[in-house]
């Protein structure tokens, strides 16, 4: 109750009013700063927040003020002003430049680089794997016995520091004046570091900014004994071949990827779930083969078969979707293999090189029911299949003609384990070419966690004269700098002669290099693109556009570049998977003659892809070097020639 005039007067229902307003104000306030405190520094939102609850409850208790209500909606829109600029800071993040600290209470320093991928470097010391991503990998430096190449602290320890500072993904911006700013992933907040050496919202950590110049990568070259020419990169045509078969715009597809693309191999997948019998029926699966005539026309000359299952009534689950191959149907598939073969080089001349009888046959996945054509095959059951494979290739001359490759393993121990288990059929010929998946699973193999494993696979297939296909990756890392990673891991540590991806067209899938919409229903029908081509296109193609069938490899003594030379041209592709910096290649005095004919590059994180690029070239002694300006996580191709 009030008084006005001496007459009472209620005031209750503008109390219950306010009230109500007020508790809706607080719930807006508890929002914002809920979204401020994932952008900014937490103890400046935090007091922001305390000081709005105060003035919110402060007006709640006491009588409605006008001036109070409009101080506090200024305090929520300055909270959401400041979100905003963290929102707009945060879209800078990615011109990114490279900062050292020095922890100066404990002594320690640490030098990180903006890698986007989970990478932490420091200034010195043994190159160990990051905790939670292994593919990537940080320094971590031990003991106190030497001095740093940037004049910091020398080896020292990481200890005492942050656990949680070697699984975060760092952002970095330098701006200007001392300052620098931080970006954290996991705490979703922005630290800053001021020149007097704070570091706001580490807990009073004290650090200094100190400079530390760019690196540069070198790296050297020489020609390789004994290398094979190399075939060619490829793909697979899987399911895709049906849809981009029966497309209107099937030529247009066509140039994408054989001749914009340059891949110059490619493997047809026998689809054996829609055969309802032992009679052919030739006219099936039309769509893949128009699209395989199609890419024979624009310059595929390599063609391998390889089939992911056997005839479904060959199986003990009666699918070809999972299972086992019976033991009495071992003659049939080995008889269907050689009649599909010598259909498609005699009847339709196809120039079928190769048939690959087992898809993964040793990785588990195949157990029935699957949603994916697949079979369970021990490597006893494998040797039997090529053993009769080529009893029916010969009977069908065919023998002196396409090659038998196995075995198509998912983990790289899995293949090293069946390349042992077939040596026998392997120095007799019978297995004349190892095929692989770069894979771990569903994820890529990665050196770092499988150390060694890849030229132990390769050492043993050259061991019997034979040469090695990576024939499947995949991957929906769209940053390209995986895939790109990939590639060069692979054809260092490997040395295949050929190269292929899986299906570079998917449907409404980003595990593809281009992600399309592939219609439903028989017919003809359109095929449209969902989204331009991924950065994993660009980063192929800086491949399969410069290194062309024939070319030799060269021994590289860093995998982060790859050499291919040809007697008049000479192919290099280089990876930075870092922050900008200079990479050096040094070359043979054999290459006196040649000049810098093309350089580009390719940068997903800038969108640029394909860019007119520079380097230099010239003699140091009794060698040339090459030396380009890498942008951070960038790839580029430079072609040299007399």
């Amino acid at each position: 109750m009030g008084l006005k005039d001496g007459v009472p007067r209620s005031t209750s229902g503008h109390c219950r009013a306010f009230r109500f307003w007020g508790l809706l104000a607080l719930c807006a306030s508890a929002g914002v700063g809920w979204q401020i405190s994932l952008h900014c520094v937490h103890e400046v939102a935090t007091l922001f927040l305390a000081i709005a609850g105060l003035l919110l409850m402060w007006c709640i208790s006491a009588r409605p003020r006008l001036w109070a209500t409009g101080l506090y909606l200024a305090v929520c829109l300055a909270l959401l002003a400041a979100d905003l600029v963290a929102v707009f800071v945060e879209q800078l993040m990615e011109q990114c430049s490279y900062i050292g600290f020095f922890a100066v209470e404990a002594k320690k320093m640490i030098r990180m680089s903006d890698d986007d991928q989970g990478s932490m470097e420091c200034n010195h010391g043994l190159n160990e794997p990051h905790p939670l991503d292994p593919a990537r990998r940080f320094l971590r430096m031990n003991g106190n016995d030497g001095s740093s190449p940037d004049g910091g602290a020398g080896k020292v320890s990481l200890d005492g520091l942050r656990e949680d500072w070697m699984s975060e993904r760092w952002q970095f911006a330098d701006l200007g004046g001392g300052r620098v700013s931080v970006y954290s992933p996991s705490w979703k907040r922005f630290l800053r570091v001021e020149s007097d050496g704070k570091v706001n919202g580490l807990g009073g950590t004290k650090f200094m900014v100190v400079p530390v110049r760019n690196a540069t990568l070198s790296a050297s070259a020489q020609p390789r004994h004994g290398a094979p020419p190399w075939e060619g990169f490829g793909c697979s045509l899987g399911w895709m071949g049906r849809a981009l078969g029966s497309a209107i715009e099937k030529e247009s597809w066509a140039d994408l990827l054989f001749s914009t693309g340059k891949l110059d191999l490619k493997r047809l997948m026998r689809c054996e779930s829609q055969t309802a019998s032992w009679k052919f029926e030739w006219s099936r699966d039309s769509e893949q083969r128009s699209f395989l005539f199609l890419a024979i026309k624009k310059g595929v000359s390599i063609v391998e078969l390889y089939f992911n299952a056997p005839m479904w009534w060959m199986t003990d689950s009666s699918s070809s979707f999972g299972g086992r191959l019976l033991e009495h149907e071992h003659d049939s598939f080995a008889w269907y293999i050689a009649m599909v073969a010598k259909h498609f080089h005699d009847e339709w001349k196809v120039p079928v090189k190769s048939v690959s009888p087992f898809n993964e046959p040793s990785s588990g996945f195949w157990r029935w029911p699957n949603n994916q054509e697949g079979c369970l095959m021990s490597v006893d059951e494998q040797s039997d299949i090529v053993l009769r494979l080529t009893d029916k290739l010969l009977g069908c001359q065919l023998l002196d003609k396409v090659l038998i490759a196995a075995s198509e393993e998912n983990f790289v121990e899995q293949a090293l384990e069946s390349c042992d288990k077939l040596q026998k059929l392997q120095k007799d010929g019978l297995v004349a070419r190892c095929n692989m998946h770069s894979y771990c699973g569903l994820d890529p193999l990665r050196e770092a966690d499988h150390p060694g494993k890849r030229r132990a696979l390769h050492n043993a297939v050259a061991r019997d004269g034979l040469n090695i296909w990576m024939s499947e990756h995949g991957t929906g890392d769209l940053t390209g700098l995986g895939l790109a990673q990939t590639i060069l891991e692979d054809l260092n540590f490997l040395k295949p002669t050929a190269w292929c991806y899986w299906q570079p067209v998917e449907h409404r899938s980003s595990w593809g290099l281009v992600e399309a919409d592939f219609g439903d229903g028989p017919g003809e029908k359109s095929v449209q693109a969902i989204k331009p081509p991924s950065a994993n296109f660009y980063m192929l193609a800086h491949f399969s556009r410069y290194i062309r069938p024939g070319a030799l490899m060269m021994d590289c003594s860093e995998p982060w570049a790859v050499i291919f030379s040809s007697p008049h041209s000479l192919v290099v592709v280089l990876l930075n998977s870092s922050y900008s910096r200079t990479m050096k290649l040094s070359l043979p005095a054999t290459f006196e003659n040649f000049k810098v004919k093309e350089a580009v590059m390719t940068q997903p994180v800038g969108k640029r892809f394909f860019v007119d690029w520079t380097c230099t070239w010239q003699r140091q002694g009794y060698s040339f070097e090459l030396s380009v300006e890498m942008e951070n996580h960038s790839l580029c191709s430079v072609r040299l020639g007399r």
